[in-house]
């Protein structure tokens, strides 16, 4: 069964939109470069508007390739196995969640990313700035791969018991702490965005 709707722009974070955006944006100087090479009488809105278009081909492509890298996942609860695009993955090879946060500090947004050793990775918007929240049978689906998933905090050989881990590691989560967040993402934040006591 599918994990939720497919959402191309929590993928997209998972590569980093705002860096991406910049180099398309940086991009599209050639190509409005190379439109007053071939034709320096070309009008100027022209130019711009090949630019533009330019960075949507680049755009489309990005979203592509997030699709194919972060596909939206499938679950079969019977087998205990996630299907992430073409391939499947045992619910106990997921190994490491870890979160992101998107939007301001004053309207945080949280998706989180659960994966394994194999770099097979699914993304879920948790919350968002605006108000969205994921709802109540995909976060019942979610947390139930969680609680059958390996996921634990990475190891540090530097730090074998494990005492600093949080401070090593501050987006990634245990795996009680990733099905809290799943459950009620409204009341999960991170601590370097908690305010001061």
């Amino acid at each position: 069964m599918p994990l939720g709707e497919y959402q191309w722009f929590t993928a997209a974070l998972t590569l980093g939109v705002v860096p991406a955006l910049g180099i398309l944006t940086w991009l599209a100087w050639p190509v409005f470069q190379l439109g007053m090479a071939l034709d320096p009488e070309m009008d100027f809105s022209l130019r711009i508007l090949s630019g533009l278009a330019s960075i949507a081909v680049a755009l489309g492509a990005l979203t592509l390739f997030q699709r194919f890298r972060a596909p939206r996942p499938f679950a079969n609860f019977d087998t205990d196995r996630v299907r992430l695009g073409r391939h499947e993955v045992l619910m106990t090879d997921l190994v490491w969640a870890q979160f992101l946060v998107t939007g301001s500090v004053k309207r945080p947004g949280i998706s989180l990313l659960i994966g394994s050793d194999s770099k097979k990775q699914a993304a879920f918007r948790l919350r968002s700035g605006n108000g969205y929240l994921i709802d109540g049978d995909t976060a019942r689906l979610v947390s139930e791969v969680l609680r059958r998933s390996a996921v634990e905090m990475p190891k540090d050989r530097f730090d074998p018991k494990g005492r600093f881990l949080k401070t090593t590691f501050p987006m990634h989560l245990t795996r009680d702490e990733a099905i809290d967040a799943v459950l009620a993402p409204e009341d999960f934040t991170p601590d370097f965005l908690a305010p001061p006591a």
